[in-house]
């Protein structure tokens, strides 16, 4: 036989061999045998001993048990046998539920109007990312958090970047919401919005220039806003931080003068807050000139943007 034969031919056998492993793999057969069951005055019955009967692809009749064994797992008993090597019939005769078919809902073929539908439509769906149709028929891949049936925008997972703590050198610029999630936010017809996070962030300034700047949406309206300290006179500790839910930025001050721009430059009042709002982006750029003591320089402009997540929900 010639070489590039034997070749060919040792191939066909190994692609033989690993489809028959393959069908082994997929198959499952059980035995149907007889043992006592305890619970019925030890009166032989039927059983087949596997965990999930459910699973076999064949049944055949097997062997006679006089003692019933320990198993590690509960096992059902029956007064009649089955012989089959129909996977239908094995299930039918099992009474063995049907696996739920995956919900077409908020598919690319199929988009939902919210997730809030996708919840009530398909029977206990995962959280993952599913298909929201908007206005002019445009279609959004927006991530849903199931059972809530809550649409999520921003970001997870940050921890090893976002870890800023009273930095007053790095010039950073971040995106929290994307353009493409602010497009959907605006379009899709959401009412109800909550913020997550573990974002602890303030912005402060001293007698200086503080370009570091705030980009968010207010709540529920999303009309655009932008917050910052702006250059005064009197703006002697002005800080900016989130209040305790994240939803609203809040100026304070430690002054106990009015030398604080808190209440003008449209910055709410002291110790007082902005009204609802999620942020988009964020730009820090704390590296401006600040005032002066006897001609030294002091570190007058500082941030921190420190945490994992930070999340939109909406429906």
């Amino acid at each position: 036989m010639p070489p590039f034969a034997r070749t060919a031919l040792l191939v066909t056998f190994i692609v033989i061999l690993l489809i028959a492993r393959l069908r082994r793999t997929q198959a499952m057969y059980c035995e149907i045998g007889q043992e006592p069951d305890p619970a019925c005055q030890n009166r032989y019955r039927w059983v087949i001993p596997v965990k999930d009967p459910c699973q076999c692809t064949e049944v055949r009749v097997g062997s006679l048990n006089t003692r019933a064994p320990c198993r590690p797992f509960d096992i059902k008993y029956y007064d009649t046998f089955l012989h089959s090597s129909n996977q239908t019939e094995i299930r039918k005769w099992l009474n063995c539920s049907e696996p739920p078919t995956p919900c077409a809902n908020g598919t690319e073929q199929n988009p939902a109007t919210s997730c809030s539908e996708i919840l009530e439509v398909c029977e206990q769906p995962p959280s993952g990312v599913y298909h929201l149709l908007g206005a002019g028929n445009k279609q959004y891949p927006v991530y849903c958090e199931m059972p809530g049936g809550w649409a999520r925008f921003g970001k997870g997972n940050m921890q090893s970047v976002w870890n800023y703590t009273d930095e007053d050198e790095a010039e950073i610029n971040l995106a929290i919401i994307s353009d493409d999630e602010i497009e959907a936010i605006k379009t899709l017809s959401f009412s109800d919005f909550m913020i997550r996070t573990d974002v602890t962030f303030s912005v402060q300034a001293d007698d200086s220039t503080n370009p570091s700047t705030v980009h968010a949406l207010y709540l529920p309206s999303l009309q655009t806003v932008s917050i910052n300290i702006p250059m005064d006179t009197n703006n002697d500790n002005t800080e900016l931080r989130f209040n305790e839910e994240g939803d609203r930025v809040m100026c304070l001050s430690s002054s106990n003068t009015n030398r604080n721009l808190c209440g003008r430059n449209g910055l709410p009042r002291k110790n007082e807050a902005t009204d609802r709002l999620v942020v988009t982006n964020v730009y820090f750029g704390p590296r401006a000139n600040g005032a002066s003591g006897y001609n030294l320089q002091w570190r007058c402009n500082s941030y921190t943007w420190d945490g994992s997540f930070y999340y939109l929900l909406a429906k």
